[in-house]
């Protein structure tokens, strides 16, 4: 709540059919965020990267009362998405680990490390 506002577009990204990701559904289901699933096209490759990358783009461009967007990743792979959100204006909050590289970090307009949850 000290964060913002309603959460109104609540997703979570992976490849449900690998066995390491069946504890995201508990978490999903209890938070009611609607899982997406990314199904890898060529083993040790996955797609949901580029799915959340589409996903937020679409969401930036197709419903502009969205103010913010919360990142929850360690990936410095969306340090460009978090850079192109806060450039149209929204606020970016991103989660991850003490590990998450610095540029991501930097990127967001908020960053909560998971380990002080």
């Amino acid at each position: 709540a000290t964060l913002g506002a309603i959460v109104t577009v609540r997703r979570i990204y992976g490849n449900f059919s690998k066995p390491n990701l069946a504890p995201w559904r508990e978490v999903a289901l209890a938070n009611s965020f609607r899982p997406v699933n990314a199904f890898s096209f060529v083993s040790g490759k996955g797609t949901s990267d580029a799915i959340m990358i589409i996903e937020a783009m679409d969401c930036l461009y197709t419903t502009p009362n969205l103010d913010g967007f919360a990142l929850v990743t360690s990936d410095s792979d969306f340090t460009p998405l978090a850079q192109r959100l806060r450039e149209a204006g929204r606020k970016v909050i991103g989660f991850g680990s003490r590990q998450t590289p610095s540029p991501f970090v930097t990127a967001c307009e908020h960053f909560i490390y998971t380990e002080n949850l």
